[in-house]
């Protein structure tokens, strides 16, 4: 986890330490309203169990969540019927979708805070691109700094299956790059869609429904450099600590396969 510091009025920046120049972020084009996503769900999966619909209900009740953006729709049903149904093989279904749609997502994302920014494309020199929703080689981060056009030099990282802590993780990485490659300027991506775990409820995975109720799809960007240009760059937050721990005898806790 890592500790941020926002930039109140004239605060004077600690010389050398990373700091968040530019923000941008970007989602899918079709909105789903909370209210509506229980009955959707369970039509497109062709479910019709009464107390996995109650409580997946009750779950969307208890949220937060409001609406939430996301890739899925009735097209990619249509042409993939087969993600509704429990146990075909659709690995490769999934990747074709996912891929194409984080790129899409990471490249708009970049290009809105790039544009916040306020300098030059050409002054990116690192690219640290964070994702749990894709897998392929090469990875996405040169899809997206093709997408770009950033210049074939600009160094590259890559963090795939970090889940929920990727967007720290990428912090915490960016930070060190910052930090330690003077003038440099880092564009650290993220992108993410619920396509990769989509499934039909069933009475064996209710913890899955939780997901369902909770997430949705979209990326978010960000440079990140140390000694701000005065007049030209207005760093929105100081990256003041990252640190990282592992509780141990934890690694079932969550377990992805």
């Amino acid at each position: 986890m890592g500790r941020l510091e926002k930039m109140e009025g004239k605060k004077e920046i600690n010389s050398g330490n990373a700091t968040i120049l530019a923000l941008g972020k970007a989602f899918p084009h079709q909105l789903v309203m909370q209210e509506f996503l229980v009955d959707g769900y369970f039509k497109n999966t062709n479910c019709d169990d009464p107390e996995l619909k109650q409580r997946l209900t009750r779950l969307c009740k208890t949220t937060t969540v409001k609406t939430r953006y996301v890739v899925m729709s009735e097209e990619i049903l249509k042409k993939y019927p087969e993600l509704a149904v429990e146990g075909l093989p659709t690995v490769k279904q999934r990747l074709d979708i996912c891929n194409a749609a984080v790129t899409e997502m990471a490249i708009e994302a970049s290009k809105s805070c790039i544009n916040k920014w306020g300098r030059p494309l050409s002054d990116i020199t690192h690219v640290v691109y964070v994702s749990s929703s894709e897998a392929r080689l090469p990875g996405g981060d040169l899809y997206l700094a093709k997408g770009l056009g950033l210049s074939p030099d600009t160094k590259r990282v890559t963090l795939y299956f970090a889940g929920c802590s990727g967007g720290v993780a990428g912090l915490r990485v960016a930070k060190d790059i910052a930090e330690n490659n003077p003038g440099s300027r880092v564009l650290l991506a993220t992108s993410e869609t619920t396509i990769i775990g989509f499934k039909p409820p069933s009475v064996d995975r209710p913890y899955d429904l939780v997901g369902v109720a909770l997430f949705g799809d979209g990326a978010g960007a960000m440079i990140i450099g140390s000694n701000p240009i005065r007049d030209i760059e207005r760093p929105l937050f100081e990256l003041h600590t990252a640190i990282q721990h592992f509780l141990p005898d934890t690694e079932k806790i969550i377990d992805g396969r």
